[in-house]
């Protein structure tokens, strides 16, 4: 069903709050899934390592899956993508749930490789419910009933009208992914592959500088690995973000 420009840009914004909502869910599955075998997450990964390293998501995901030394994988750096090769490829699910989980996947290819962020009423109604299926069978699956309260204010919230500049944000971040996206993917291949020991070659030279050149630069490796807590890094993010679309207003 056709519906206006403002109205489609609206059921866009609506329906990626709605996914992101699912997004938390499959976490909660693969979570669930892992208690009830009694090994965490990390065992899991590793005992089907051979497996994820055949598909592509999984070589593109080495380095968030399998951190270097004992650090354990960081379920905030998993995206829709890799949350589904997991739970197909590792979990044994009720079949209505890996059917969710597989249409969960493909509606998120159908969205994200859309042309424009823009999703008539239709296709709303279509991918919506694909997501809230999904986050239905998935709360009973946890059977937590205290998550349900919650998870179902969550949709609600999720379907309420979005601000314009959120729209706003949505379709950029639609518009960059679309552009961007094949060399994106390969960018991360390369980086995951090799950004650590690059930092580490970088970092051995610029130790073995006299003290009077060290002051006078300061390379981007360092100030790369320098930490922060996890609040402020993602305050950094959530700033660059601003800049960045500041930057991107001027560039028209």
């Amino acid at each position: 069903m056709a519906c206006s420009k403002e109205k489609g840009r609206q059921n866009y914004a609506q329906l990626i709050q709605i996914q992101d909502v699912a997004i938390e869910r499959l976490g909660d599955v693969l979570k669930k899934y892992t208690n009830d075998q009694l090994m965490t997450i990390d065992q899991l990964l590793s005992k089907h390592k051979g497996t994820i390293l055949e598909s592509d998501v999984g070589k593109r995901s080495l380095s968030v899956l399998f951190p270097q030394g004992s650090t354990k994988t960081d379920l905030e750096n998993w995206d829709i993508t890799l949350y589904c090769c997991i739970l197909t490829n590792c979990c044994i699910l009720p079949s209505t749930l890996e059917n969710d989980v597989n249409g969960i996947r493909i509606t998120r290819n159908a969205i994200h490789h859309s042309p424009k962020a823009i999703v008539d009423d239709d296709d709303y109604t279509q991918f919506s419910g694909v997501f809230k299926t999904f986050i239905f069978n998935a709360l009973n699956y946890i059977n937590d009933e205290t998550l349900k309260v919650n998870v179902n204010k969550q949709v609600e919230e999720a379907e309420r009208l979005v601000s314009e500049q959120v729209v706003k944000a949505y379709e950029r971040s639609h518009k960059l992914y679309l552009k961007d996206t094949t060399m994106a993917e390969s960018l991360k291949e390369n980086i995951n592959a090799h950004s650590d020991d690059r930092f580490d070659k970088l970092e051995s030279l610029f130790n073995k500088l006299s003290g009077e050149v060290k002051s006078q630069i300061k390379p981007p490796v360092l100030l790369l690995k320098m930490a922060c807590s996890k609040e402020k890094g993602r305050q950094n993010y959530a700033q660059l973000i601003q800049i960045q679309d500041v930057a991107i207003e001027r560039l028209g």
